[in-house]
């Protein structure tokens, strides 16, 4: 069953999940680089990516005893793309600055 639109967006407005998302969009990230990164307790973190999985938003890898996160690639245009596409409409994410990358 197809999200409506609504909960697409809903789910993103929360500040801390917009934020993972912008930061997913220039890499993937493991989780104690986006606690680093946003400033978020890993706990709170934790739970901001579980919603994002179960709604489809990002996709979770395993590497030994930790987890990469990365966009999930169906709601994005390629590489390099800074756009989520969420079937209604698309989200523009500003290009990473260098010091970001």
């Amino acid at each position: 069953m197809k999200e409506a639109p609504a909960t697409k967006f809903s789910i993103l407005s929360d500040p801390t999940r917009l934020a993972v998302i912008a930061s997913l969009m220039v890499r993937s990230r493991h989780v104690n680089e986006l606690c680093e990164e946003l400033a978020v307790e890993q706990s709170r973190m934790s739970h901001h990516l579980q919603i994002l999985r179960r709604h489809g938003f990002v996709r979770a890898k395993r590497e030994g005893q930790r987890i990469r996160y990365q966009i999930e690639p169906r709601l994005r245009g390629g590489e390099g793309d800074h756009r989520l596409d969420l079937g209604c409409c698309q989200i523009a994410f500003p290009p990473p600055s260098e010091e970001s990358k």
